[in-house]
């Protein structure tokens, strides 16, 4: 459950970053407030990622919509997420995920394994083992479905999430896919 709160954390930073960080009125200001939002963030992004990412964003979001919500929150003071959450469908806050999970634009898996290295039991794996271990995460719509409403300040229900690991065959299966073995991460 910590590895999923991670997971958590850091996309909602990610998000709360991007749509609170500037107040341009068109779609290049609003792709590049997005895009250095996202690269402030706690996860290593390279320029060339934040902005596909962006773009993907302001994509499904609009430019009238992105621009109501950076009006609601101009100087970042996180009311962006409480705009977000009234502006867009469920539909709009999956896509929002996708563009930041899907792998078009960035590893999303790879830059949370990388911020994570030093935390335990990371520290423990390689940064392949880590990256695995969060794609398998990531591919779980469980997981999707709980970022979308964080990342918009809805609260979350963790059981869909605890059932969907709790199941030891399925964790096997991970560390498995992953190489890594459990022993070695006490």
């Amino acid at each position: 459950m910590v590895l999923v709160k991670r997971v958590l954390s850091i996309s909602m930073i990610a998000l709360l970053a991007a749509c609170g960080s500037g107040s341009g009125s068109n779609r290049a200001a609003l792709v590049d407030s997005l895009a250095s939002g996202l690269q402030k963030s706690s996860i290593d992004v390279k320029a060339s990622e934040a902005k596909c990412v962006a773009e993907d964003i302001l994509n499904v979001v609009g430019v009238d919509t992105m621009q109501k919500i950076n009006d609601a929150d101009p100087k970042g003071q996180h009311e962006a997420l409480k705009a977000l959450g009234k502006n867009l469908s469920t539909k709009q806050v999956g896509q929002v995920v996708d563009a930041l999970t899907s792998g078009k634009c960035m590893n999303f898996a790879a830059a949370i394994a990388a911020s994570q290295k030093s935390t335990p039991p990371f520290n423990k794996m390689t940064v392949k083992q880590s990256t695995c271990v969060f794609a398998h995460f990531l591919d779980n719509p469980a997981v999707k479905a709980m970022m979308g409403q964080a990342m918009i300040g809805k609260s979350t229900d963790s059981s869909a999430l605890s059932n969907a690991f709790s199941n030891p065959a399925a964790a096997q299966k991970i560390f498995g896919d992953c190489n890594i073995n459990i022993n070695s991460l006490q």
